[in-house]
């Protein structure tokens, strides 16, 4: 018993693998544009920080760590790169990244007691959240989904 293939159905096999192949790298060539939000256009002065979140009427999105924090560097590498995240923060929030050797006199304003501490900052310049410790991608996700732009008030 010999197993004979026709020569059009390889041909054909060939054919779909090979636009398969095209249409997966295709795929794969457009979908680090899709699957990655741009990087987060971070503040580190929070005098500036304050102006723009009134001129927006935005929050303050400030997250308070240390270079030797390794939970602050995991939640710089696993949380604040995550698309969900970046693309959440970027479109609700004025993102501001304090670093608390070079900012002593900010961490002792806000009364940061462990590190990473994120705070969300309203417009009118009172804390309205405060999150101490590593926060996942879902558990930030989760928290800063209540979140929204106020709606501007102009003068009548």
């Amino acid at each position: 018993m010999s197993a004979t293939r026709s020569p059009g159905r390889a041909r054909t096999g060939f054919h779909k693998s090979a636009a398969l192949l095209l249409a997966l790298a295709q795929i794969f060539a457009v979908a680090p544009g899709i699957s990655q939000a741009a990087p987060l256009a971070w503040k580190c002065n929070y005098r500036e920080a304050l102006e723009e979140s009134a001129a927006r009427r935005m929050p303050v999105f400030v997250v308070i760590g240390a270079r030797w924090c390794r939970f602050c560097r995991r939640m710089e590498a696993e949380t604040l790169c995550n698309p969900a995240v970046t693309a959440r923060i970027a479109d609700r929030f004025v993102p501001l990244r304090i670093d608390a050797d070079e900012q002593g006199e900010l961490v002792e304003k806000f009364k940061v007691s462990s590190f990473p501490t994120v705070l969300i900052v309203s417009p009118e310049r009172m804390i309205v959240a405060r999150y101490s410790g590593f926060q996942s991608a879902a558990q930030l996700t989760a928290r800063l989904s209540s979140y929204q732009v106020a709606p501007f008030r102009g003068s009548r």
